[in-house]
């Protein structure tokens, strides 16, 4: 975020802070024409700065300690004019350690930057160059991404040109060992051919690391558990099929076309835009998707 912002024009980054703190009067930079502060001397300009701006960014719900904020407080130089600390967590609500904190303590979310930068860009009386909206558009991206945006977020879409047809064959997602999902997922979303796809499968078993071998096969198929005994097949499906190899990877199970947990969207969401709405991992929730007149990716984000 900071790597954004200081690639701004000074007057587009206001206008975007004080859009997410809801205040009109932002000035981190004073421009005054002669400023006749003394009858001995009227310079015909000044610009002036006089600020300490501390940001303490989370991105995982609940996470705002008052300790924390109270030591950042302590931080502040004496002699700034504008002394601010900003809390930047993706909670839907104003954290409890943030209310009645300090005057110089403010709280936003995600949410709210990304709607100051969508209300700054939409405005015709502000010019705001190409670089400068690419870079605020791949911030978004960024933090919708990593499911910042929307605390509810239930659901991972994944991209899926391979995955997909290995779910609708063995009801299971295979990817790299340990790799990071949120907390809080109940199902899992497919993105194939530009648009996200009809059937969303509920998560029913995460595995971080499962070696695929035909001794750890043979090993979970007998410990007779249902779920250890799909396991085992999935591994020798994928081994004789020739996709993966004897390496580990991540294995989660999900619930199969047919079953009543998988949610069955009226018709794939197809994606409009240039790039592709996934490039990694996408979050939205169940919630958005089956919302009524959701016909393309563009609905999911208003």
């Amino acid at each position: 975020m900071l790597a954004v912002f200081e690639r701004l024009e000074v007057g587009l980054l206001q206008r975007i802070l004080g859009g997410m703190l809801e205040e009109s009067t932002i000035e981190i930079v004073e421009y005054r024409l002669q400023p006749g502060e003394s009858d001995a001397s009227v310079p015909d300009a000044r610009m002036r700065a006089s600020f300490e701006w501390l940001f303490e960014v989370k991105t995982t719900q609940g996470m705002v300690r008052e300790k924390q904020l109270r030591a950042h407080l302590s931080c502040f130089r004496s002699d700034a004019d504008d002394q601010r600390l900003l809390v930047l967590t993706p909670d839907a609500v104003e954290p409890p350690a943030v209310r009645g904190m300090d005057p110089r303590c403010s709280w936003c979310s995600f949410r709210q930057l990304s709607d100051a930068i969508d209300t700054v860009l939409a405005d015709p009386g502000v010019v705001v160059g190409e670089h400068a909206v690419f870079l605020l558009r791949e911030l978004q991206s960024l933090f919708a991404d990593d499911g910042l945006l929307d605390p509810g977020a239930d659901v991972v879409v994944l991209p899926a040109r391979i995955a997909y047809p290995e779910y609708l064959a063995y009801s299971a997602y295979v990817c790299q060992p340990k790799r990071a999902f949120k907390p809080g997922l109940t199902h899992l979303g497919f993105y194939v051919e530009r648009a996200i796809q009809a059937l969303i499968p509920a998560i029913r078993l995460v595995e971080d690391e499962v070696l695929f071998s035909e001794a750890v096969a043979k090993h979970r198929e007998a410990t007779g558990a249902p779920d250890q005994a799909e396991i085992a097949a999935l591994i020798r499906a994928l081994l004789r099929t020739g996709p993966r190899a004897e390496e580990s990877y991540k294995v989660i199970l999900l619930s199969p076309p047919d079953h009543d947990a998988t949610v069955r969207l009226p018709a794939p969401i197809p994606h409009t835009g240039k790039a592709a709405w996934v490039q990694n991992q996408r979050y939205t929730s169940l919630a958005t998707l089956t919302t009524a007149g959701v016909v393309s990716t563009d609905d999911l984000t208003k």
